[in-house]
């Protein structure tokens, strides 16, 4: 199954497990916050991942739209990474929809 995973870390030779975060004030399921790899077969949803500025980022999937807590932050010529990763089902974990 192709699937996606946005950075804005560098280019990365390998992409490694990390912990999760939630900003401040926002409360996150405990299972969203999770020592892994994030991956979603959306690339749109994994561009805006890699472009978000810090803060809180709410996407809605039905009309596509997305709103960053700080926007006057995002910076549109930030380089930011796209990567393309082919995983076995068998491998993978829903957490949710995106």
């Amino acid at each position: 199954m192709k699937l996606y995973h946005g950075s804005k870390n560098g280019r990365l030779d390998i992409i490694r497990k990390s912990q999760a975060e939630a900003g401040e004030g926002v409360t996150v399921p405990e299972d969203e916050l999770l020592n892994a790899i994030y991956l979603t077969p959306n690339y749109g949803f994994a561009l805006a991942c890699a472009a978000r500025p810090e803060g809180l980022t709410t996407i809605n999937e039905q009309n596509g739209k997305i709103e960053f807590e700080n926007s006057e932050l995002f910076d549109p010529d930030a380089e930011i990474y796209i990567y393309e990763v082919e995983v076995a089902k068998n491998q993978l974990r829903q957490i949710d929809e995106q």
